[in-house]
């Protein structure tokens, strides 16, 4: 009887699968996706993983488990974690001015009697913007060594900022929500000078190996750059790399000698650029649904998990810009949403880059993720 008891689960499970997949392919097909991956979990086991399409055209090579994507803005969740490790040492206040540890100066010059607090750099409500002058700063940071010091971008007398960065309606203390990618720039930043490590070593070291992630900000980091999905947008019917487009050959590792620590953590894209697969992904979810533990590993107390769970801003209809109805709430480098699924609060993170959407998203009452 037991045997055929779990031959009637097993099967049930299979036809859901299948069902599934089908639909998943029906979407793939209908939205003409390059290739995706989907992972869902369900208690603490991965009960559907499934890969479709390419991960690089070119070499003909499909998606399956090991295809590791550069996975955009859900990046930030994880570099709120690396900060919120400090916290939890008391190696900082929430609400302290976020200038006592940068070693200079942030204020909105628009409103320079306003402090602008860490709390604020994490929830988006500090009124930084991504100016005119950012993507130009992005461009140094990646490609000049030394990278330009943060302080050139964030400060007026910087050479690449522009009077854009800051709101010039909206002060620190209005806390209006606007998402802009330079916060999670000073994440980064802050993670390095409170830490006194490079960004990208101490989530290395704190976040990824305890867990046995195979996952990196940095392209050298992983093992297998035939893993690496390239990531496309489509240009007069062709599709055209925009990111990761390496054909199998490791890029040379970035000189980094003359970098000092704590000036400019966007070299590493902590807004951005982790690199990881749909099947590791979900043991950072289950970190989090399991109050900051996972495989007896404890990497956050609960407490600070329900901090960066607790929306530290909640739309009212006016105070802020809620990104074309999807930020709702914010926390820190995650949000809390019921437009997903119908009767469902989940929690998580979008991301979207470079032809990428990504998603990450769990109930905490129901204890599932995708």
């Amino acid at each position: 009887i037991v045997s055929i008891l779990i031959f009637l689960i097993n099967s049930e499970l299979s036809s859901q699968q299948l069902n599934l997949s089908s639909q998943l392919q029906q979407i793939k097909n209908n939205y003409n996706v390059v290739g995706m991956s989907v992972c869902i979990t369900k208690q603490n086991l991965v009960v559907y993983s499934r890969g479709f399409g390419l991960r690089d055209i070119n070499r003909n090579l499909p998606v399956n488990d090991s295809t590791i994507y550069r996975i955009a803005s859900i990046s930030k969740y994880i570099s709120a974690v690396a900060l919120m490790k400090l916290y939890q040492q008391g190696l900082f206040s929430l609400d302290s001015d976020v200038s006592t540890y940068l070693g200079y100066s942030l204020r909105n010059p628009y409103y320079p009697n306003d402090i602008i607090t860490i709390r604020k750099i994490l929830s988006h409500t500090a009124s930084l913007r991504d100016g005119s002058g950012y993507n130009t700063f992005l461009t140094a940071s990646y490609n000049q060594n030394p990278p330009p010091s943060l302080q050139q971008l964030i400060t007026p007398s910087g050479s690449y900022y522009s009077s854009d960065m800051f709101s010039s309606s909206k002060a620190p203390s209005d806390n209006y929500f606007t998402y802009a990618n330079v916060n999670y720039g000073i994440i980064g930043t802050l993670v390095e000078k409170i830490s006194g490590v490079r960004f990208d070593i101490f989530c290395k070291n704190n976040i990824f190996l305890p867990l046995g992630l195979t996952t990196g900000f940095l392209i050298n980091d992983l093992p297998n750059i035939n893993n690496v999905a390239v990531l496309y947008r489509k240009t007069g019917g062709n599709w055209v790399p925009q990111a990761d487009n390496y054909n199998g050959v490791m890029p040379p590792p970035r000189d980094l000698t003359n970098y000092v620590i704590g000036s400019n953590a966007l070299i590493f894209s902590p807004q951005g650029g982790l690199r990881i697969s749909a099947n590791d992904l979900p043991v950072f979810m289950r970190l989090m649904l399991n109050g900051g533990i996972y495989n007896g590993t404890r990497v956050l107390n609960d407490s600070t998990v329900n901090l960066l769970h607790s929306p530290t801003w909640i739309f009212n209809g006016s105070n802020g810009n809620n990104y074309y109805g999807i930020f709702n709430t914010y926390g820190f480098g995650s949000h809390r949403t019921t437009d997903l699924l119908p009767n469902e609060t989940l929690f998580g993170h979008p991301g979207e880059a470079y032809g990428l959407i990504s998603d990450l998203y769990f109930s905490k009452i129901k204890n599932y993720g995708i």
